[in-house]
């Protein structure tokens, strides 16, 4: 049960960072620098920080996805342990590292290492549920 923790900081990441997203596209169409009929479209021509914070709200939706099942899937299966809840916290962490790095300043390197770290974590969870599921 206790990766259900990280799961649940992991979901309030998603949702701050679609808050923060509505925040910045209201206030740019607030403002008229954004056509309100080109949304619907995905055609909007948002500023650089609003598009950047809407790829990452984007991005949540990738290697998350695959967090949220696997954590849903080790509770279920009673196939958790110390080892993946550390793993799980680390995951976490990447991810909200690769969102700073993502929405608040334009470190790339930063980023995309960031990503990739939590990928790799992500991949080694995926391996060890395997083994425990299976042995």
């Amino acid at each position: 049960m206790q990766l259900i923790t990280p799961l649940l900081v992991q979901v309030m990441l998603i949702f701050f960072v679609m808050f923060y997203l509505v925040r910045y596209r209201v206030s740019e169409l607030s403002a008229k620098q954004a056509n309100p009929d080109d949304v619907p479209l995905r055609q909007a021509k948002w500023t650089d920080h609003t598009a950047r914070i809407g790829n990452n709200f984007l991005s949540q939706f990738e290697l998350p996805v695959l967090f949220i099942a696997l954590v849903i899937l080790q509770v279920v299966t009673k196939t958790d342990d110390t080892v993946q809840l550390y793993l799980a916290w680390a995951f976490v962490a990447m991810r909200v590292l690769h969102m700073l790095f993502h929405t608040m300043c334009r470190h790339n390197q930063a980023r995309v290492m960031t990503f990739a770290i939590a990928a790799f974590i992500l991949l080694v969870m995926w391996v060890r549920f395997a083994i425990a599921f299976y042995s």
